[in-house]
């Protein structure tokens, strides 16, 4: 019994020595950042100016890597396969680690919740309701009430992706309207038959927006959080209209293969918290209006969980699929 003991110790004790060892010696050649939407994406841009911040940091070249297709599939799946020895990672998001876990089935894709380790959050950014400028309702309480009474038939709402495209379901569902859901290859696509008056509105992350609202082609009438945004004061949530539990934010996160060393996630999720701090992070946030907050590891996960679970519930509910 005392041999099997101090065999198990011994064990454990090996295991520790081996994962600070590589913690210290880490990393040693180009690390490998996947971005699974094409270049020039929102997640693009964040990528590459995460990277610039973490080859200073490490000490080695991070490669940005584009692997877009199948709503981000593609190159979550890559990571997800890739050898956990922290040279691979994932610019995730909510679309790809959070709608498309409950959207696509695992033997499809390759990868469940378990298939990755979240390193790191570093952005939440604002989802919300856009209507064309000239809409004829100052309120969304004025919007659904025409709505429920017949006088805004053949409403249609415009989604560029799984998550707005479950947002445009939830909201016919907990706002008790009847609209057909259209959907785009990206929310910039839909937002421009918004402005034209094509769509009647539609849900989308205000990074897209930005173009559509400088041009005041269209305006945001709600946000999808449970809290007004310091940012944008002066737009109410959903909720404050009559629309409860609509919390929709297109985050987005580092992710790593689950089974890499705890002590290389932690020296990563130290170099995305010193970015998180630096004035390159906030010119960007600036300019997206997205939040951010630095998280541990362990908050990490509980966040990657927390929006797993949230995400099984609305598909669960909207009862979206794919072919």
């Amino acid at each position: 019994m005392r041999y099997v003991l101090t065999r198990i110790v011994g064990i454990g004790l090996t295991a520790i020595g081996l994962n600070a060892h590589a913690a210290s010696h880490y990393p040693e050649r180009p690390v490998t950042l996947i971005v699974p939407f094409a270049a020039g994406s929102g997640s693009d841009t964040q990528a590459r100016i995460l990277s610039e911040s973490l080859t200073g940091q490490l000490g080695v070249p991070i490669v940005v890597e584009n692997k877009p297709g199948a709503n981000g599939t593609i190159g979550a799946s890559f990571v997800a396969r890739a050898k956990p020895d922290g040279y691979t990672f994932l610019l995730g998001s909510a679309t790809t680690n959070a709608a498309n876990l409950s959207l696509y089935p695992s033997k499809r894709t390759g990868f469940d919740e378990s298939s990755f380790v979240m390193v790191g959050v570093l952005s939440r950014g604002i989802i919300g309701l856009f209507v064309p400028s000239n809409f004829g309702w100052k309120s969304v309480d004025e919007f659904l009430a025409a709505a429920r009474s017949g006088t805004a038939p053949n409403l249609t709402c415009g989604s560029g992706n799984s998550v707005t495209q479950v947002a445009c379901e939830m909201f016919k569902i907990t706002a008790g309207v009847d609209a057909v859901t259209v959907p785009y290859k990206s929310n910039g696509q839909s937002l421009n038959d918004v402005a034209g008056g094509r769509v009647s509105y539609a849900f989308s992350d205000r990074t897209a927006a930005l173009p559509y609202m400088n041009g005041k082609l269209v305006r945001l009438q709600a946000v999808s959080s449970d809290t007004r945004y310091e940012t944008l004061p002066e737009v109410p949530t959903l909720a404050e209209q009559g629309v409860p539990d609509m919390l929709f934010s297109s985050w987005t996160g580092i992710f790593a293969p689950a089974g890499t060393p705890p002590a290389i996630v932690h020296k990563v999720n130290s170099a995305i918290n010193t970015w998180l701090r630096s004035p390159s992070a906030a010119s960007l946030f600036e300019k997206t209006g997205a939040s951010f907050q630095e998280t541990s590891v362990d908050e990490s996960a509980t966040f990657y969980h927390a929006e797993a679970s949230r995400w099984e519930n609305y598909i669960k509910k909207t009862k979206v699929s794919v072919n």
